[in-house]
Parts: structure tokens; C-alpha cells; sequence
């Protein structure tokens, strides 16, 4: 069963793509050989979940093998972060029926549209931009 919940991460930053068609684009997004795959880490530390470095001042499109459904998801930061290291972003795409979609950290819920209302000196973990795009499905 834990083999069905690989996370499969795939480097996405802006400036892989310059010069790719919407179709190249769409292609290699659709290649599931471009993507690392995580196992998921039962009862080991951190418990039952994905252990993953992420180079800094990079973007990482992440989503699970199979959809994996879930209604919270923690994302913990190594004892090795400074408060100095560049940026990481993370995409995740979700399809979801749910009322409302909450982003919180230290206890504090983090209003949506954050990444983007904010400059960019200001930006703190847990800023997002959820996108309510229901025509898409």
C-alpha cells in the first residue's frame, strides 16, 4: 500500500520553460520520467511522511502517485534552515469540493493571495496563492 503514496517532485522553474510551445510544455509536465520519485517514510523520522532537501531559490511542482487524498498536510522545516536562505516554492495542483482551503503556520493562518499582495522583502513561509479555478477540471 505506502508504494501508492510516492510523491513524485519535478523542477519547475520559470526559466526551464522560455522557450518551450504550450505543447512541449504540456509534454514534459505529462513525462512521468522527468520527475524524482520520494517513497513514503512509515513510522520513521519525521513519522509517516516524505522526507525531501530542496535546493533553495528554486521552484518544485510536487503531486502524489495516485491523487492521494487528504484533508491536512504539514511541511516541516529542517533544524538546518536559516532565517537568511533564499525562497523555495512549491506548486501543487488539487482538485477539491471542500468549503475552504486554510494555509496555517506557527498557529497563524496566512490569508490567500499572500505571495502575491506582498513584496517580495516580506514574504514568510506559508504564503500562497490558491486558485479557485473552476472551470478547469
Amino acid at each position: 500500500m505506502f508504494n501508492l503514496m510516492e510523491m513524485k517532485v519535478l523542477k519547475f522553474d520559470d526559466n526551464l520553460f522560455t522557450d518551450y510551445t504550450p505543447e512541449e510544455y504540456d509534454e514534459h509536465i505529462l513525462n512521468s520520467t522527468a520527475y524524482s520519485v520520494v517513497p513514503f517514510k512509515p513510522k520513521l523520522d519525521p513519522s509517516n511522511g516524505w522526507a525531501v532537501p530542496y535546493v533553495t531559490n528554486h521552484k518544485y511542482k510536487l503531486h502524489w502517485r495516485y491523487g492521494l487524498d487528504f484533508e491536512q498536510m504539514q511541511i516541516d522545516l529542517s533544524k538546518h534552515w536559516k532565517s537568511t536562505d533564499k525562497d523555495i516554492y512549491l506548486v501543487m495542483n488539487h482538485t477539491d469540493v471542500r468549503a475552504k482551503v486554510d494555509v496555517i503556520t506557527g498557529g497563524e493562518r496566512i490569508e490567500n493571495m499572500t505571495l502575491v499582495n506582498k513584496s517580495s522583502a516580506a514574504i514568510q513561509a506559508g504564503d500562497n496563492i490558491i486558485y479557485n479555478d473552476t472551470e478547469t477540471r
